[in-house]
């Protein structure tokens, strides 16, 4: 008798939370707002709001938030095939460390190799005055740091997902290395 008892309370309880829900202020039919992005081809301006469709990259005059540039390859040697081989390599083009699947991808994309796996942040670049603000990984973030470029100290945008700083405000790159 308990057992049909208990039974019958567990199957309303349960007809209760169907017919009523379980309290969640989200309807159940939930519209989600999605963000349209607007992608674009070789040499046409790309920046915040305007992507480059896959395989190319922005290329920017100035490295701040808000610049423009213009959408480029990515590879640099269009006749070099590489092997699906994988043999993560770090490679550094321009301000950027990317990882590559293999040794010849990172050539095929112009990218000097520094080393061989994934690219980290080198904790040696705090305080020194000859390393460079580099960005490392292809994301959107945007952040400012300094560096000193053998005379003065310069304040430089870079993007990236992860970021090496020598210097977060001029006047410690003033103290260090003038």
């Amino acid at each position: 008798m308990n057992t049909i008892l208990s039974m019958k309370k567990l199957i309303l309880l349960a007809l209760t939370i169907l017919l009523v829900g379980c309290g969640s202020d989200t309807p159940s039919d939930t519209n989600v707002d999605s963000e349209t992005v607007i992608t674009v081809s070789v040499g046409e301006d790309c920046g915040r709001e305007i992507k480059c469709k896959p395989s190319l990259e922005c290329v920017k005059e100035e490295m701040t938030e808000e610049a423009k540039g213009i959408c480029t390859e990515t590879v640099v040697d269009k006749d070099a095939e590489c092997s699906q081989n994988k043999a993560p390599v770090c490679g550094k083009k321009g301000r950027n460390k990317n990882g590559y699947l293999n040794e010849c991808e990172a050539n095929r994309h112009g990218a000097e190799i520094l080393n061989e796996w994934f690219c980290k942040i080198d904790p040696a670049t705090k305080n020194n005055c000859k390393s460079p603000v580099t960005g490392i990984g292809n994301c959107e973030m945007f952040t400012k740091g300094y560096e000193f470029d053998g005379e003065t100290c310069q304040e430089v945008g870079i993007s990236g997902c992860e970021f090496e700083i020598p210097f977060t405000t001029l006047k410690d790159c003033q103290m260090e290395c003038l």
